[in-house]
């Protein structure tokens, strides 16, 4: 049965013991092997692990082109909202006129009045 693989962050852990080790220099030159072939093999885990989280993101941030093509489709926003820092498509009009009340006010929608 196969050993359980450590977490990125333990295997980093342990690789940062075995630096410390051998830069100490007080290690046999067996013992110095042995551990320099486990920090080799960490050091592929941890880079392993990082691609595989590479390749997630960038799975999870790539837009489909149905998604740019239904993005390119949505009602243009008008330079006067982008300047206002509202960001509201030109055919739709806000339903709530800016009060006293407004975010930018410092009111908070949340709190109990």
């Amino acid at each position: 049965m196969k050993a359980a693989e450590p977490s990125f962050e333990d295997a980093v852990l342990r690789l940062e013991e075995i630096v410390a080790a051998l830069e100490g220099g007080t290690l046999p030159l067996g013992e110095s092997l042995r551990q320099f072939e486990e920090a080799i093999s960490l050091s592929r885990y941890c880079a392993a692990q990082l691609e595989d989280a590479e390749a997630k993101i960038r799975a999870l941030t790539t837009v489909s082109p149905e998604v740019k093509a239904s993005t390119a489709a949505a009602a243009p926003v008008s330079a006067h909202a982008v300047s206002a820092n509202r960001l509201v498509p030109d055919d739709v009009s806000p339903r709530l006129p800016l009060t006293s009340r407004s975010p930018s006010a410092g009111w908070d929608p949340f709190a109990e009045e």
